[in-house]
This record gives structure tokens, C-alpha cells and sequence, in this order.
């Protein structure tokens, strides 16, 4: 039973000539062409102007099929048109075909049945079966020989970003990043080939979360054009990425833009995962322009549905409580900081210090605050960017401004190399009336205040060069520029080369060229030099 009719010469030359089948009426001959070619993905996510789905348009569904490939075709073509019922009825008819089946056979038909149950799950939001469907495909896809594999590479690329996947919904993002790289490295220009542009959407969202910013953009860029008008068919877990991005850099339109496009694209492929981050970065940005009510509808939306995996769901109670808090609800803003915890406990803590802050409790506050400043590199900078903005707000309301200003100081610092404007934005309550009285911190930041907290609203730059001396510098490169971006948030050679994917000795050439067009010696005098010229 491991071929339907049509064996022969028949079957050899249509095997030969494409992998594209030509029915004619034979559904299981044109079904077995597309299992035994590894092209159930085609079917599965359609990429390009002429989807082998058409081909099976007049495909009868429910037939009492004596072999199980044309059973596999209805099931992926029910999922992609959002019949999960008729997917998973196709898929059992399918099993127990090959129940009596050698397991030495027919490795198409269950590496096919695996990728379907792979894709069902993720977009139904069941990680769990995801994760033992991605396993089962990954054992039968090392049992396909090496020659096949070379003849039909993308079923190995699509494996992968299942892979990637499970890891980036099960919240392990630097798993996510180890899978999804080599799939995505070289990619850049190759968004017509759908399955590396998803990819990179679903490393871009992994990315953002942990405050990789502009690694997030490089990724995800390409993979949705540009704003207006979108590309067809963009990736969604790209626009997500990308209104993420915007809204942690205080870019409101943008982000709202990207959001959009995304209910769009979620529209045409309902995902229940990616739809509950979209609801998370909505939620974060009606916050930022003041309703919290709003956020706190969304944030329910956001739990309607399937179970979310539960760091979405930590990010879920963190935005919860900061929308509490600014309804002036701090009995609810406390109960829902306390629920947070885990693997993220450290920005949990700051959201609980925020909300200890605001009941009067300046001392818990502090105390909670304690374990994340002393945590060091060991915390991810976004995370220390907003504990030291914590403890400056703190020390401003007991009156201890020395140490609010160096709080806020190492705040800015560390949110500078990716732009992170949000945190401040949030807090321009207290600090417009500081950063007025405080030119020279101010200046320094004033890229990174200026739409946070509205240029009109700063202090004029305290030491502006005149024109004669922005002219006399030579101009920077965009990749010098950048270099010297990072190198301004005191990353070290080694981490700027690791950021940027050069190696060191390049970071430390661009270093020299600064050094040689600014006129200076060393890279923090460099860094002082281009933001006395507003350079970065």
C-alpha cells in the first residue's frame, strides 16, 4: 500500500517532470506526487503567486480514500482555510491508514501527518502539542535520506522554524535565536522564499521582547516591506515585531501603523499566539497615550481565547498593574504585581516597586528595587534601564536628589543604545520639571528625551557647537555611527562586535576612524565629542 495506482511509467515520468501535480481526475496519484516530494508546506502556508492548493481545488473532501496521502492533502487544505474540525477528521482517517503500514514505510505520509499537526497546534495556541509534533517530525526528518533532502531542502527549513516556534512560544528566546539562525543568516534579501521570511518574523519576535531592538528591525524588516502600502501577504509575527520596536521607542503612529497591518495579516491567517502579542503591544500603547481603561479591556481580550503561554501572560500582569496604577487603583495594581514572578522576577520586581511607590511605600519600594540594581550585567539592560528610573523616582519624592540624578543618569545610559524612550515617557510627570532644572543631563540625552518628553519641553542644549565646528568634522559612516552608538552605552569591544556580527578587530577599525575624524584619542572622548555635536 506504500503507492496508489498509477505506478509505473506513468508514475516515473510524472515524479520526473515536476513536483507539481497535473490530477486530471487521479487525486491520490496527484496527492502521493506531493507527499513523496516533501511539498505538504506548500499546501500547509502557500507562498507565492501560484500556491499548489489551486491544484486541488476540485479535490472531492470526505471520500472513503484507500491511501492515506490524499486523506493528508484535505487536512492541510481544511487548516489553511481555518477548518480545524475537518483538519483533525482528515488527519485520524489518515492515521489509521497507516496503522497498518511498516513502519519502514510510507515516511512521507507521517513526516506530512507531524507538519500538519505541528502547524495546527500553533495556530490553535497548544504549545504542548506543538512541542511533541515538532519532535516527531524532527526524528522522521533525520530518517529521510540525504540525497531526497538535498533535492527538497525546504522541508528541513520548515522543521526548523517549527522548531523555532515551540521555543519562542515556550518563552526560551535564546533557544529561539540558536534555531532560527541558521535558517535566517543570508536572508535578508530572500523574503519572495516565504518560509525564511516567517522565520525571521518569528526570531524577530523574539528579539523585541528582550530588548534587542534594532536586531529586531533588521530582521523583520525586510519581511514586510514598506508601511504604505504593505507588501502581499506580510508576515505577521514581522508587523508585531515591528509595532513592538516602534512603541518601545515612543513612535506611536508607527506602531499603530504596524499594528494594523497585522490585524490584517491575521485576518487572512488567524494565529492565536501572534494575535495575543499584538493584544500585548495595543495594551502597552494605550497606556502610553493615557487610557488605561482601554489596556485593561485588552489585556482581557488578550485571555479570551486559548491558554497564552505563560511569559505572555507574565507581560499580561505587568502591563495589568501599570494600567491599575494609572486608573489609581493601587490596591489592584499590588495584588496584580504580586502575582508576577517566575524566570522574569526582576522586572516583576520593578512594576511592584512602581506600585509600592504610588501606596506611600517608599522604603518597600526601595527594598524590592535592591536585588535588580545589585544584579548588574547579570539582568538584561532594558530591565536595569527601569529599575534605576524606578529608584530615581523614588529618591526625587523623599527628597534625596544626588542620588536621584545619578539613578536617572545610569536610567539614560543604559537605554540609549537602543533608543528606549518608552520607560521615560511614562514617568514625564516628574521628570520634565528635573531634566528643566538639569541642562547638562539634558543635553547629553536629548536624542533619546526629545520625543519622550517633547523638545519644547527640554532645556536648550547647554554647549551647542557652532556651525564652523559641526563642518570642520569629517562625516561619519553609518556603520562608524553605529559603533559608536553602542560603544556610548559602555558596551565593550567584544559585545559591539557581537551585537553588530563583525568581528573585534573591525569594531576597533571603525574605533580608529572615529578617533581620526572627531580629532580625539580614546572612545570616550569620542562619545563626548558627537554628543556635544548632536552626532548620536
Amino acid at each position: 500500500m506504500s503507492r496508489p495506482r498509477g505506478s509505473g511509467r506513468r508514475w516515473r515520468a510524472r515524479t520526473r517532470s515536476s513536483s507539481r501535480p497535473d490530477p486530471g481526475g487521479d487525486w491520490p496519484l496527484a496527492a502521493s506526487l506531493v507527499i513523496d516530494n516533501l511539498a505538504i508546506g506548500q499546501i500547509l502556508e502557500p507562498h507565492g503567486g501560484q500556491p499548489l492548493a489551486r491544484e486541488f481545488a476540485g479535490m472531492p473532501p470526505g471520500q472513503a480514500w484507500t491511501w492515506p496521502q490524499p486523506h493528508l492533502i484535505c487536512a492541510a487544505l481544511a487548516l489553511s482555510d481555518g477548518q480545524h474540525g475537518s483538519c483533525a477528521t482528515a488527519l485520524d482517517a489518515a492515521d489509521r491508514i497507516l496503522e497498518r503500514v511498516r513502519a519502514d514505510q510510507q515516511a512521507g505520509c507521517r513526516l506530512a501527518a507531524a507538519m500538519i499537526r505541528l502547524a495546527a497546534s500553533l495556530r490553535s495556541g497548544d504549545v504542548t502539542a506543538a512541542a511533541t509534533a515538532a519532535a516527531r517530525a524532527e526524528v522522521l526528518l533525520s530518517q529521510v535520506p540525504d540525497d531526497k533532502l538535498d533535492r527538497h531542502p525546504d522541508i528541513r527549513t520548515r522543521v526548523v522554524c517549527g522548531r523555532g516556534a515551540v521555543e519562542l512560544w515556550s518563552g526560551h528566546f535564546d533557544e529561539t535565536a540558536r534555531v532560527l539562525q541558521a535558517v535566517t543568516v543570508g536572508q535578508a534579501g530572500s523574503v519572495s522564499q516565504g518560509e525564511p521570511a516567517h522565520c525571521r518574523g518569528q526570531l524577530a519576535l523574539a528579539e523585541a521582547p528582550r530588548g534587542q531592538l534594532g536586531r529586531a528591525v533588521k530582521l523583520a524588516a525586510p519581511a514586510v516591506g514598506s508601511p504604505r502600502p504593505p507588501v502581499a501577504g506580510p508576515c505577521p509575527a514581522a508587523l508585531v515585531a515591528l509595532a513592538w520596536v516602534h512603541l518601545q521607542r515612543y513612535e506611536l503612529r508607527e506602531a499603530g501603523s504596524r499594528l494594523r497591518q497585522a490585524d490584517a495579516a491575521l485576518r487572512a491567517g488567524p494565529d492565536t499566539l501572534i494575535e495575543a502579542v499584538a493584544h500585548l503591544v495595543a495594551a502597552c500603547g494605550a497606556m502610553a497615550e493615557g487610557r488605561a481603561a482601554v489596556a485593561l479591556q485588552i489585556i482581557a481580550r488578550a485571555r479570551s481565547g486559548s491558554r497564552v503561554p505563560a511569559w505572555l501572560d507574565h507581560r499580561l500582569i505587568l502591563v495589568q498593574s501599570r494600567a491599575h496604577l494609572a486608573a489609581g487603583d493601587t490596591a489592584a495594581a499590588l495584588a496584580a504585581a504580586g502575582q508576577a514572578g517566575g524566570e522574569d522576577w526582576l522586572e516583576a520586581a520593578v512594576t511592584l516597586a512602581h506600585a509600592q511607590a504610588a501606596a506611600g511605600h517608599g522604603d518597600h519600594g526601595r527594598r524590592v528595587l535592591a536585588p535588580v540594581l545589585a544584579a548588574g550585567s547579570r539582568a538584561p539592560d532594558r530591565v536595569r534601564a527601569q529599575a534605576w528610573l524606578a529608584d530615581a523616582r523614588l529618591s526625587h519624592g523623599s527628597g534625596d536628589h544626588s542620588r536621584s540624578r545619578r539613578s536617572l543618569a545610569s536610567a539614560l545610559r543604559l537605554a540609549e543604545p537602543e533608543q528606549l524612550r518608552l520607560p521615560f515617557a511614562m514617568e514625564r510627570g516628574w521628570l520634565r520639571p528635573v531634566l528643566r532644572g538639569d541642562p547638562e543631563l539634558a543635553g547629553i540625552h536629548r536624542r533619546l528625551l526629545a520625543s519622550a518628553l517633547h523638545r519644547a519641553q527640554l532645556p536648550a542644549p547647554a554647549d551647542t557647537p557652532d556651525q564652523a565646528e559641526i563642518s570642520a568634522v569629517k562625516p561619519l559612516s553609518g556603520r562608524e555611527l553605529e559603533v559608536l552608538r553602542h560603544v556610548s552605552g559602555l558596551l565593550s569591544y567584544a559585545e559591539v562586535a557581537s551585537e553588530m556580527y563583525i568581528t573585534v578587530n573591525t569594531v576597533k577599525t571603525h574605533v580608529k576612524k572615529i578617533n581620526r575624524k572627531l580629532a580625539t584619542t580614546r572612545s570616550s572622548e569620542a562619545v563626548r565629542r558627537a554628543r556635544q555635536l548632536g552626532l548620536i
